[in-house]
């Protein structure tokens, strides 16, 4: 079987919550199946990911013997970002490498020494590069899961930059990007298509009341007092009844900024694959 021929399952994975969507067909895909699985936090003594891995593993049972390539979206509960600046003076690998851990050793301190780096694709004339770091015990445990089917790993994708650029096409090159799951909120801050501002926040299910203080404060950190620039919010996860009266209403300090909601792209005809519920997968 051509690999170009295989399905695809896409799989999002939170503290709470296991999505998986799977798709078929060739050219235009086709939602075939849905599931959902939902569970309490791990306990304190666990690592916050052991119960999502245990729920997908159930999950995974009937699919184990199906020939398709998988790809991962990682909830932004169990990933870190920062911002690193580019330099000339990294040309290696290794010197990269060593760059972005300076920066999250600074970031979030020695703690950051146990994780596993990815540093986002850029070309020289960007100022920053975006880098994910996660535990490696995660996705060591991902492959180690799927090694024991005949499914195929292809991708291991944070949540941010899955759900950034599923709809980058939509954004304007100077903006602010929100992107809201439940539990967390991130707040990006492009200037010209580059990125010069990131913040991870801990939200609540009333994260609609709160976005606009978010936003304030962001912009208080980012010395920003323009304006004029657009709020781009995308919420996978959420009912469009729960967010849509957002739109057009982000006012602070600094006055009134253009909010627009960025709603998920169908994949086909059939209403499955616009179920906001499953989006997070679908971003992968």
């Amino acid at each position: 079987m051509s690999l170009l021929s295989r399905d695809e399952i896409r799989i999002f994975i939170g503290p709470h919550q296991v999505d998986l969507v799977r798709l078929t067909g060739r050219g235009k895909r086709q939602v075939a199946d849905v599931r959902a699985v939902a569970f309490p936090a791990s306990a304190t003594d666990k690592a916050p990911w052991h119960t999502a891995l245990a729920a997908l593993e159930a999950l995974l049972a009937e699919f184990r013997d199906d020939k398709a390539n998988v790809m991962v979206v990682l909830s932004n509960h169990f990933v870190r970002y920062v911002l690193v600046r580019h330099s000339a003076e990294a040309t290696t690998t290794d010197e990269e490498q060593a760059l972005t851990h300076h920066y999250f050793t600074n970031t979030f301190g020695p703690a950051a020494d146990l994780w596993e780096y990815r540093l986002s694709n850029s070309g020289h004339n960007e100022e920053f590069q975006v880098a994910a770091a996660v535990t490696p015990e995660l996705p060591n445990a991902l492959r180690s899961l799927f090694g024991e089917t005949k499914l195929i790993l292809r991708s291991i994708q944070p949540h941010l930059m899955a759900a950034f650029n599923s709809v980058r096409n939509a954004i304007d090159e100077s903006a602010w990007f929100a992107l809201v799951e439940p539990g967390m909120l991130c707040l990006v801050r492009l200037d010209h298509s580059q990125w010069q501002f990131l913040r991870m926040i801990n939200s609540r299910d009333d994260w609609i009341e709160e976005l606009t203080v978010n936003l304030l404060r962001a912009k208080v950190l980012a010395k920003e007092t323009a304006t004029e620039i657009p709020v781009y919010v995308f919420a996978p996860g959420y009912t469009e009844m729960q967010w849509s009266p957002l739109e057009h209403q982000a006012k602070d300090l600094f006055g009134a900024n253009r909010m627009q909601l960025l709603r998920p792209q169908p994949l086909s005809a059939d209403n499955l694959s616009t179920v906001p519920l499953f989006a997070m997968a679908l971003s992968g």
